[in-house]
């Protein structure tokens, strides 16, 4: 069997195609390949009653999607001309394996959008600060009126609108590392790459696998693309000689990146696309807090500057730009205490970020689902700017180790609202309570957005019954 990937949705008229995943991807999916004429067979290792999607699985079924739950593997997709595998299922998994040596078409989402997409795209990755860069990049472009969707692993996945592109759209497209090993002739017009730490080594085989996986963003890339870098990040820079796209520097030595401070501003010097010198915006304009989210401006104003977005709407969009929420989110300053929600930090990188952005003394809520992942490159921070620690989740144990070894006072509470109780306690006017985990959230909560809004419900309840 050989299918070859179609180059417009139309090509999937009646061709049988697998979707193994029936989360937000899947789900995206499936209702496509429907609306297309195909015949589409899903699988899902949970019961459909463990469907986020459920509602929907359920009346595309009786619209023709045929759903195998309770098992990721099935014979039936065999017969598939191609299947599509979400985010999170593992390219080298034995079934997937077998698919491909049967002949069967095997690709992702990301790989397919990008097949059938008649616009151009800029892709944005990163370990920390690509949903941010994301947003502001689309919030810059939709500011200058030119035409921009937002997809990718920030909530709309981009085959849901594929079929709307023309040459003159822009897709602005948020990629995960999961994402990305899927991918075989991905090829942005514009990769963004915002910093490589290390990151889901309970999923990748190894921190060179995720390295890897991060430099598919650029590896398709022409001489007239562009790859738009962070060439302040040392991981970053191990992946310089991916592809051949223009590399764009970004970063805080103006002597080297080409988007970088100069005074007061921060300024692009692109000589070989015809800019000398550009003030993009300046730095009193910017209202998001910490170095890295300022790297996240110069990242998404870059990739704006190469569209073609002017530089006035540029510094107005970013003037404008509020942030994303759960990242370094005020919640409120109640009896001189400020309560940050800062519930999207899932590894130690941006934890770390967090802690060097916000007003100490610092009293820090941590702790979640481990990833395999350091929470050494913290000692320094902890040390400098934390107090006293309130551990939550599976990783409490490993934390009171590293937290021991400072002698930080700490305690370990059960649930997030023991957590924050315990932090008013001990909180004083000029404090600042950071929950910033460090850590994932599935031991405790569906997502980070879940657990992001349950720290702003505790913190309102206490406002609303007079405790703060």
């Amino acid at each position: 069997m050989s299918f070859n990937m179609p180059k417009h949705f139309s090509e999937l008229k009646g061709k049988r195609i697998g979707i193994v995943g029936l989360g937000e991807t899947g789900s995206a999916l499936a209702r496509k390949l429907l609306s297309w004429g195909a015949e589409v067979i899903a699988v899902d290792a949970k019961p459909l009653e463990q469907l986020k999607k459920r509602e929907e699985i359920e009346k595309l079924s009786r619209s023709g999607l045929k759903v195998i739950t309770g098992k990721d593997e099935a014979e039936e997709l065999y017969k598939c001309d191609m299947v599509v595998i979400s985010p999170g299922v593992r390219p080298d998994k034995p079934f997937i394996l077998s698919l491909r040596r049967n002949g069967v078409k095997v690709t992702g989402e990301v790989e397919l959008a990008y097949a059938l997409c008649k616009g151009r795209i800029i892709a944005i990755t990163g370990t920390n600060g690509k949903t941010t860069t994301t947003t502001l990049t689309h919030h810059i472009l939709s500011h200058c009126k030119i035409n921009a969707f937002l997809v990718g692993n920030i909530g709309e996945p981009a085959i849901s609108i594929v079929d709307l592109t023309d040459e003159n759209t822009w897709l602005v497209m948020e990629v995960s590392s999961f994402q990305l090993m899927t991918c075989e002739n991905f090829r942005p017009h514009i990769g963004v790459i915002t910093n490589i730490a290390e990151d889901h080594l309970d999923w990748h085989t190894s921190a060179d696998e995720y390295l890897l996986a991060k430099a598919k963003m650029i590896e398709k890339q022409q001489d007239e693309d562009f790859s738009v870098l962070n060439i302040d990040d040392d991981g970053v820079q191990k992946v310089l000689g991916v592809g051949k796209g223009k590399r764009v520097f970004f970063g805080f030595n103006n002597t080297i990146a080409h988007v970088a401070p100069d005074g007061e501003e921060i300024v692009a010097r692109i000589p070989y696309v015809g800019l000398d010198k550009v003030s993009l915006f300046n730095l009193s304009d910017f209202k998001m807090p910490g170095k890295h989210n300022l790297l996240n401006a110069m990242a998404a104003s870059t990739a704006a500057l190469l569209v073609g977005a002017p530089a006035d709407g540029i510094r107005e969009a970013i003037s404008s730009f509020k942030g994303v929420p759960h990242r370094l989110e005020l919640i409120g300053e109640f009896n001189g205490v400020r309560f940050i929600n800062d519930s999207a930090a899932t590894t130690p990188h941006a934890t770390l970020h967090a802690l060097l952005s916000v007003n100490p003394p610092v009293i820090w809520i941590g702790g979640g689902l481990s990833k395999n992942l350091n929470f050494g490159l913290l000692t320094e921070a902890l040390r400098e700017r934390v107090k006293r620690a309130i551990l939550i989740g599976l990783s409490k144990d490993e934390l009171c180790c590293v937290l021991k070894a400072l002698n930080i006072p700490f305690e370990v509470a059960e649930t997030l609202s023991e957590a924050v109780m315990s932090a008013l306690r001990t909180a004083k006017p000029g404090d600042t309570v950071l929950f910033s985990p460090a850590c994932a959230s599935l031991d405790m909560f569906e997502d980070y957005k879940q657990r992001g809004e349950q720290f702003k419900a505790i913190v309102a309840e206490l406002v609303c019954s007079g405790e703060l």
